[in-house]
């Protein structure tokens, strides 16, 4: 069985995460918003998930929510406007609501 992703060792490496990627955000798949995360809380923002995205509607494939279900790891290719992204969400073990860290 896979270990599980703990908020505490993603913290250990979120510098890491932000150099290999153009965006680090932990996400409610749930509710589908984006999660600001300062010190040893977080919050939830107006920001919808799939506003990054620019089509304006949840994703037909939402990934964050089969991480959530699955509780393993996905990967998707999009093309968002004028450039391919990939996402990768990763599932994290957080007391009280299901988050993502979306990558």
């Amino acid at each position: 069985m896979a270990e599980q992703v703990t908020l505490n060792n993603l913290l250990e490496n979120l510098n890491l995460f932000h150099k290999m990627n153009d965006a680090v955000r932990p996400v409610d798949p749930i509710r589908k918003r984006v999660l600001e995360y300062c010190g040893n809380s977080a919050g939830e923002t107006c920001e919808r998930c799939f506003a990054y995205w620019g089509n304006g509607r949840i994703c037909e494939n939402c990934i964050s929510v089969r991480a959530h279900r699955g509780q393993k790891s996905f990967i998707k290719l999009e093309h968002a406007r004028t450039r391919s992204c990939l996402s990768s969400p990763c599932r994290s073990n957080r007391p009280g609501h299901p988050w993502c860290w979306s990558f």
